[in-house]
């Protein structure tokens, strides 16, 4: 949700999950009642790179409109710290 003083938008925040990266990265399909796939249960920068592309675009299309942006990744497990570090380079 936009902070807003005024009606005016000061920042907007983005909030992410790691395995939606994932998917929007060219992971498997989640499917309801099946078992998660491996894919999402363990670290695949790689996925989660490739999925950045759609995060990119959106922080784009806000700063379009003057806007900043804050950007928060939530995370399920520890132990990706591979997976952190790759999206703060």
């Amino acid at each position: 949700m936009p902070r807003t003083r005024q009606g005016v938008v000061r920042v907007r925040d983005v909030c992410r999950a790691v395995r939606a990266l994932k998917m929007h990265g060219g992971g498997p399909p989640v499917v309801a009642g099946r078992p998660l796939d491996h894919a999402y249960k363990t670290e695949s920068v790689e996925l989660v790179r490739a999925g950045c592309c759609n995060l990119e675009k959106h922080v784009r299309n806000m700063r379009a409109y003057g806007v900043p942006v804050v950007v928060a990744l939530n995370r399920r497990a520890a132990g990706r710290l591979h997976i952190e570090q790759s999206l703060k380079n």
